[in-house]
């Protein structure tokens, strides 16, 4: 872990590559804030492998990378092969890094990786419904406030307005 630390730029490189390849419109999903909250996921994961205590929250970035995401309207299954495919793509990089005599080390950060993949997911998967339910609340609310403007007499709405609810 501590190698691959040394090599941060490159691993962040690989995770997108397999992303650009492996998920169909990739391109579209980046955005200002991609590249570095990439490298601040694999930082943080290899200073844990190295027993190194992190201070980030982690848990606030997926959560607000995933409602943002949900208010973008990308599938939550793209968005966990996101996490899926960069955990697969950190494996191989580590790997590569193994030395005789560390496969048991790898074995041992392989399972701290899963575990930290299965605590992301989780994490990504409840903020992203928490959005998709506030959205859709929100949506329900500008419906309503439409019906009972257009029940009382008021103005029309914009031809925008009309068309979004039909």
């Amino acid at each position: 872990a501590r190698r691959c630390e040394e090599q941060l730029d490159a691993l962040v490189e690989r995770v997108m590559a397999e992303w650009s390849s492996r998920l169909p419109g990739y391109q579209n999903l980046r955005d200002a804030g991609h590249v570095g909250a990439v490298r601040q996921a694999i930082r943080f994961f290899l200073r844990t492998a190295q027993g190194v205590s992190a201070d980030e929250d982690l848990r606030q970035m997926f959560r607000t990378r995933a409602a943002y995401r949900a208010e973008q309207g990308v599938p939550l299954s793209t968005l966990l092969r996101t996490y899926t495919i960069a955990a697969q793509a950190l494996f191989d990089g580590l790997r590569q890094e193994v030395r005789d005599g560390e496969l048991a080390a790898l074995a041992d950060v392989a399972r701290l990786l899963f575990s930290m993949q299965d605590e992301a997911i989780t994490e990504v998967a409840r903020a992203y419904q928490e959005e998709l339910a506030a959205l859709g609340a929100a949506r329900r609310d500008r419906r309503r406030e439409l019906v009972r403007d257009l029940v009382e007499g008021g103005p029309l709405p914009d031809a925008a307005a009309l068309e979004e609810f039909g």
